[in-house]
């Protein structure tokens, strides 16, 4: 019997372009979505005019139940007056009975969620704070979920910041609203490419948390 020698066949090269392709393709991979809640001002002094105010904390509670299942983590930030000058004429002496803590019905739920930090700020931006920033880091957030008030200004100057600093911003209408002398809460911020606003919390809970 006779056997031919073996061909040898020489490696065709890979094009760069595929090499590149697929070493984006790994890191995409790699990367993967870390999604965090930001709590604004959930405090009675911003609540007491709002009209949807039980509705709210329902569905704010409902988000935040499900981040204690999930451990995802959440960033509960609140305005603090610095000084006196700050304050709204005649607040003063409410700083003592909680008038500016958290309320409640969120501390509550908030306490079985296994990574929950709480946090101040002296402006109307949540990632004011040089602490919030560095925590979004060290969570590896890439996406914010945006719970609280008032949606006029210090949503939409905490989503803005957000959006300036490359995370992608989701929110619902039922979890963010504005005081009741406003006609209707300005969405504008969320017309954003990176920025989602849904129309129920229950729909970001099953897009975005659940997945």
């Amino acid at each position: 019997m006779c056997f031919k020698e073996p061909m040898l066949v020489e490696p065709i090269p890979i094009p760069h372009c595929f090499t590149s392709m697929m070493q984006r393709l790994m890191i995409t991979l790699d990367e993967r979505t870390q999604y965090g809640v930001i709590v604004i001002d959930m405090q009675e002094f911003f609540l007491r005019d709002i009209a949807e105010r039980k509705a709210l904390i329902a569905n704010q509670k409902a988000v935040l139940k499900v981040c204690a299942k999930q451990d995802i983590p959440v960033l509960i930030v609140s305005y603090a007056p610095l000084t006196a000058d700050d304050l709204p004429a005649g607040t003063l002496e409410k700083l003592s009975g909680g008038y500016w803590k958290p309320i409640p019905e969120i501390k509550e739920v908030v306490a079985d969620i296994p990574r929950a930090s709480y946090f101040t700020k002296s402006s109307n931006s949540a990632l004011s704070n040089a602490e919030v920033r560095k925590q979004l880091k060290s969570w590896n957030i890439t996406d914010i979920c945006t719970l609280g008030v008032n949606t006029a200004t210090c949503i939409t100057e905490s989503v803005e910041d957000a959006l300036g600093m490359g995370y992608r911003v989701h929110s619902a209408k039922t979890l963010i609203t504005d005081r009741k002398f406003r006609p209707e809460p300005d969405y504008q911020v969320f017309n954003h490419r990176d920025a989602r606003l849904y129309e129920h919390h229950s729909e970001l809970i099953v897009n975005l948390l659940l997945v």
